[in-house]
């Protein structure tokens, strides 16, 4: 009865996936078609759960700069690279790739322009490198890059 109530009350290990899950869940959400709430990649709750002091620290200073100037933070969807939007995701598969230094990666692939006929990104498969890394007893988002046709570096550090 012991070893059960410690287990009940022992904090869940998170996985390097999760916050890459959350982020995905969201995009994916957002890309949905109709009318509905776009869930906000830098919400209060996950600038606080998913992502590195560090990222955070650097988002909220491209924010400020953004503000001062009157352009975005990112001129595209920080999961799929769009500009105009997109579609349910298909074909999801994350890749979890442990690295030496503490810092994994975490490549998540998918087909995020399905919907579009006769468009020809249609079928274009895009991967997305989440780098992750433990930080105060959780995996977070320490950089996002994303890669098509050719490598794309859309996430808050220089390539």
């Amino acid at each position: 009865a012991f070893g059960l109530a410690f287990a009940l009350c022992a904090p869940a290990v998170a996985a390097p996936e999760d916050p890459v899950r959350n982020l995905l869940d969201a995009a994916s959400h957002n890309f949905q078609p109709g009318d509905h709430d776009v869930q906000d990649y830098f919400s209060p709750e996950r600038l606080r759960t998913i992502y590195s002091k560090d990222f955070v620290a650097r988002y909220t200073d491209a924010s400020e700069r953004a503000k001062l100037s009157g352009y975005s933070v990112l001129e595209r969807d920080l999961v799929t690279g769009s500009r105009d939007g997109g579609c349910p995701f298909k074909d999801v598969k994350l890749d979890v790739k442990q690295a030496d230094n503490g810092v994994t990666e975490v490549h998540a692939t998918f087909l995020p322009y399905t919907c579009m006929e006769g468009d020809p990104m249609q079928g274009e498969m895009r991967t997305v490198t989440f780098i992750v890394m433990m930080e105060d007893g959780r995996e977070v988002i320490d950089d996002i890059i994303q890669t098509w046709s050719t490598k794309h570096h859309f996430g808050l550090y220089p390539p």
